[in-house]
């Protein structure tokens, strides 16, 4: 007969025995594949846990949802739980929760007692810092503690930029949003010196800020999103000064004209001009667009989608050029040149690739075709289709013989009343034949993740 089980205290500490008698390294390890919020009920469980739950590893990455206003109690709490584990914290994620009643009043940063805690808690090993708010954001003086930091994010309703963050000598990697007004800069000197990558996109920008050009350091500048569409011709006239620009992002900006400053930025390897140019171009627009385009010729990414130009003589003999980008634009067909040869990924319409088909023998180094448009309306599936079957399947025995082609994105738009025609259906089933060798995607859009528009970390 077997033993009766003991009863009582002894029965549970046999139990717990298992989870209590592990190593505090294999502890460690499991504690770290737990969320943030697991951790934190994890030290809850018993004294040993809560002491290992303190190890600084576990903390080097901390998002905070702090509230737009704290008391007093609940500040104290705060800090008696971020204090123990501030040392370890390298990467802070503060999201400010917006309180109803403050709707429509100010936030400025600096005053919560629970969000100066937590910055300045964190000031001696903060390497990235990100804060977002629904309410107006002040970014001042408390930024200079911030020694150490590396990469900053501020995104508000209102960003207004004091000194401060300018006395940072390591802080390279900045980015602001001020999505209902425009991004207010109250100083030249409130920018640091060692920024090496800066992004204003939606800033609510008429014109770039004149301290921009006091960045000497600057390789990427991503302005997109704002409204640079005034006639005057010196929105963007500091892009001549920053010389050393190897990446520059105009995309969505409303411009009427290719900006002139553009042929000074010699050194240029990525330009996004999408969704610019949309009046129609005469013969003297092109010579322009030519003459800022011809200069840039270590140029290896270069996006003109929905822009109403047609595909510049200057692109064409681009010998560096790696990845085009060129959807919606009146182009009906992409003709040789030096270009093909470095080139190995290209987006275009569905219709344009078949009169392109000569181009596409000389890409001898592409690896990844992007079609967009090749869809059909409800209004068009009364009309036949522009393409044969013949035609369909040429293109597809063209890309199936490529020497270097991997993969072959259709985008698929779901949800719009729009539809893949027949030709274009043969055409994905008869490359689909070849994985996996040839890899085909249906995909939501031409700058989709599967595409994705490079940065300069992507080609460096």
């Amino acid at each position: 007969m077997a033993p009766r089980r003991a009863k009582g205290k002894r029965a549970a500490d046999t139990d717990l025995a298992p989870v209590g008698s592990l190593l505090p390294d294999i502890l460690l390890l499991v504690l770290q594949k737990l969320p943030q919020c697991q951790r934190f009920r994890a030290s809850e469980v018993c004294r040993a846990w809560r002491d290992a739950t303190l190890a600084p590893q576990l903390w080097s990455s901390v998002k905070l949802v702090l509230p737009c206003e704290d008391d007093e109690a609940g500040a104290e709490s705060f800090l008696s739980w971020l204090l123990p584990r501030a040392a370890g914290v390298e990467s802070l994620h503060i999201d400010i929760e917006e309180a109803a009643a403050q709707r429509n009043s100010e936030l400025v940063v600096g005053v919560m007692s629970n969000l100066t805690a937590a910055i300045m808690a964190t000031a001696c090993t903060l390497r990235q810092l990100v804060i977002e708010t629904a309410g107006a954001l002040v970014v001042s003086q408390w930024a200079a503690a911030l020694g150490q930091l590396r990469s900053a994010c501020f995104i508000g309703a209102e960003v207004h930029l004091k000194q401060g963050l300018g006395k940072l000598p390591h802080l390279a990697d900045l980015e602001f949003g001020s999505n209902a007004a425009e991004l207010s800069i109250e100083a030249p000197n409130c920018l640091p010196l060692a920024t090496t990558h800066l992004s204003l996109e939606h800033c609510g920008l008429s014109r770039l800020p004149a301290c921009i050009a006091r960045l000497t350091q600057l390789r990427s500048l991503d302005v997109s999103q704002n409204a640079f569409e005034d006639d005057y011709g010196d929105e963007l006239r500091v892009l001549s000064q920053l010389t050393g620009l190897e990446c520059l992002k105009l995309a969505n900006c409303r411009m009427l004209q290719v900006p002139a400053e553009l042929s000074a930025l010699r050194r240029l390897r990525i330009l996004h001009m999408g969704g610019n140019l949309g009046d129609e171009y005469d013969a003297a627009d092109m010579e322009a667009v030519e003459a800022c385009l011809r200069p840039l010729r270590h140029l290896q990414v270069l996006v003109m989608s929905q822009c109403n130009v047609v595909l510049p003589e200057a692109v064409r003999r681009m010998g560096r050029l790696e990845r085009l980008f060129v959807t919606s634009t009146p182009v009906a067909s992409l003709p040789p040149g030096p270009y093909c040869r470095s080139l190995r990924q290209l987006c275009l319409d569905w219709d344009v690739v078949f009169e392109s088909l000569p181009m596409l023998a000389q890409c001898t180094q592409l690896q990844m075709l992007t079609l967009a448009r090749p869809h059909r309306s409800e209004e068009d599936l009364k009309e036949p289709d522009a393409q044969t079957p013949e035609q369909a399947d040429e293109l597809a025995a063209a890309l199936l013989a490529h020497p270097a082609l991997k993969q072959v994105n259709v985008v698929a738009v779901q949800g719009r009343s729009l539809h893949l025609s027949i030709h274009t259906l043969r055409f994905v089933l008869a490359l689909a034949q070849a994985a996996p060798r040839l890899r085909v995607e249906l995909i939501e859009s031409w700058d989709s993740d599967v595409v994705r528009i490079p940065g300069l970390l992507d080609l460096d």
